[in-house]
């Protein structure tokens, strides 16, 4: 199966602080749910280049109020990998966005197969090129 079937959600106020985070945050981010809560990554010790990254994303969403996706690289605090591909929801009170639901799916095996497809069809295309090159060299 290439896709994590358990989501993770988090919700973000307008200062990029977690007012939510389900269960399955807590594997990525190494800490609990309630350890995140009231925090933004940069209080939780994240990346600073993935924090601006991130926050860019948030406040695109609250100034246009229209979703966005991102896909990006992650590295947890225990040296784990991950790539995930994030939809960013707007949520509205009285017509005004009030909070963004984070809402990531981990999709480190398919970039894993799709890594190896590629070296797979680099490889045939040397094959290919060499077999043509014996074929040439031999007529």
């Amino acid at each position: 199966m290439f896709l994590n079937k358990t989501a993770n959600i988090c919700k973000f106020d307008r200062q990029n602080r977690h007012i939510y985070a389900n269960p399955a945050a807590a594997e990525p981010y190494g800490r609990s749910p309630e350890e995140i809560s009231g925090r933004t990554h940069s209080e939780l010790g994240m990346d600073p280049e993935k924090v601006k990254f991130w926050e860019k994303h948030h406040e695109n969403v609250f100034a246009t109020g229209k979703p966005e996706t991102m896909e990006f690289l992650y590295k947890s605090p225990q040296g784990k990998e991950y790539y995930f591909n994030t939809q960013l929801v707007p949520e509205f009170i009285d017509g005004k966005v009030t909070s963004v639901l984070a809402i990531s799916r981990n999709i480190t095996d398919l970039k894993e197969a799709e890594a190896k497809l590629k070296e797979l069809l680099r490889n045939n295309k040397y094959i290919i090129s060499s077999i043509s090159v014996t074929i040439y060299n031999a007529g």
